[in-house]
């Protein structure tokens, strides 16, 4: 119980946790999480190392971070954490892989406190990311809040940089384009 204030208040508070079943048990049921990553993270608080997992895929590693960040065991889980991340997460792969296993790595890096991890993950998402930032993940609001603010300033920036550059093609020949995309020159005035 000193691994997780939330197993703590659970097991010594006025909770049906705290009570002993038929077989003078503890029982916690927890049917919105992973049984795997469950029976990891109990290994992890009862000692039992050697079950644990050197490496796992970024789907359960994504359910870990869930439990960790929900039970508040970051500092048990830290050491394991280190290699699960240094197996599932490589920098060169997060600029070419899709929006949910970013999010999933955004997660991830903010519950195991991991600063240049979230920031790389942070500027990919900016960079490629052309829908509003949403996610299942309990990620706090006010990171999804920033990053949608700064995706739509971004959008916004460009889109006004995009006109800017327009307007310089219309304005600078009288009204003429010489933008010319692939299709027929524009008629105009001959030079």
């Amino acid at each position: 119980m000193l691994a997780s204030p939330v197993f703590k208040a659970m097991l010594d508070g006025p909770f049906k946790e705290s009570c002993r079943n038929q077989d003078g048990r503890f029982e916690a049921k927890a049917f919105e999480y992973s049984a795997e990553a469950l029976l990891i993270l109990l290994d992890i608080m009862h000692g039992h190392h050697r079950r644990v997992p050197k490496t796992m895929e970024l789907s359960l590693l994504t359910e870990m971070a869930i439990l960790v960040d929900y039970y508040m065991c970051h500092e048990i889980v830290e050491m394991f954490a280190e290699n699960w991340i240094a197996s599932v997460i490589q920098e060169g792969e997060i600029e070419g892989s899709d929006y949910q296993a970013n999010i999933s790595r955004l997660f991830i890096s903010w519950v195991f406190e991991k600063t240049e991890l979230f920031n790389s993950i942070v500027y990919s998402i900016l960079k490629l990311t052309a829908r509003p930032i949403r996610t299942d993940l309990p990620l706090p609001s006010t990171i999804l809040d920033s990053l949608e603010q700064r995706r739509q300033s971004l959008m916004q920036r460009f889109l006004d940089n995009l006109y800017e550059l327009l307007d310089s093609f219309w304005s600078s020949d009288g009204g003429y384009a010489q933008l010319w995309l692939g299709g027929p020159k524009p008629y105009g005035p001959s030079c």
